[in-house]
């Protein structure tokens, strides 16, 4: 079993294509028949399979997550930013959005690997059921077609119990989500108002340092000119 999972390991790093490599080889491609188109010659014929992406939907949401996270966390480097103008308060409840939003997403990310498990575990265990019962050979032309039946209606029905299930939890988080993204945009306007009055408060107190600088001058000013009045009397 060990050397069996090792095997698995192996085959899937030989066959993993990441989307950097997909883009730099469609770059390549335009490349040469962009230089072809030049000269003349007849374009390159197109490879499609070196452009498939033959990674596991595993793999292909476990990239999305990566990126998300990855966002997530620029994102909050810029809202830190934003916090400093802002009372405790407010910077906590932003802060407290961003990560039940991340925390959803890592709750979708999970459910969707559970049941691509559930998929491929009731699809072994198929497998493994037309294994053991080894027909002979009178009766696989009979039965070949019935097996194949069964193991299509098994994997349909499966799906679509998931299918139905994950649905239903959709429709009941996002009548839940409207509500919450309602409160939260309620209260990212009341924030934004009180930034922008920060920013307002910030201005007119260097409006009045700046006159009360041109007053101090003028006086200082006037004093001078007395001061120098009375020295020539």
């Amino acid at each position: 079993d060990l050397k069996k999972i090792k095997k698995n390991i192996v085959k899937l790093n030989m066959n993993f294509v990441s989307e950097k490599d997909i883009e730099e080889a469609k770059k390549k491609r335009a490349e040469e028949w962009e230089k072809a188109r030049s000269q003349g010659r007849e374009l390159p014929q197109v490879e499609e399979e070196s452009f498939r992406d033959t990674r596991s939907l595993y793999e292909r949401l476990k990239e999305q997550k990566d990126k998300k996270q990855e966002e997530f966390e620029e994102q909050l480097k810029f809202k830190n930013m934003i916090y400093k103008g802002l009372n405790t308060e407010d910077a906590s409840f932003l802060e407290m959005v961003a990560k039940k939003k991340l925390e959803m997403d890592n709750i979708r990310f999970n459910e969707e690997s559970n049941e691509l498990k559930e998929y491929r575990a009731a699809l072994e265990d198929e497998n493994l059921k037309l294994n053991l019962q080894k027909p002979t050979k009178s009766k696989i032309s009979v039965d070949f077609k019935t097996k194949q039946k069964s193991q299509r209606e098994l994997v349909e029905s499966v799906i679509i119990r998931k299918r139905k299930t994950v649905d239903d939890n959709l429709a009941v988080k996002k009548c839940h989500n409207e509500e919450k993204d309602k409160h939260i945009e309620d209260k990212s306007n009341d924030i934004k108002g009180k930034a922008e009055n920060i920013e307002q408060n910030s201005t007119d107190i260097v409006k009045e340092l700046d006159y009360v600088d041109s007053i101090k001058s003028k006086s200082i000013s006037i004093l001078g000119s007395n001061y120098s009045s009375s020295e020539e009397d």
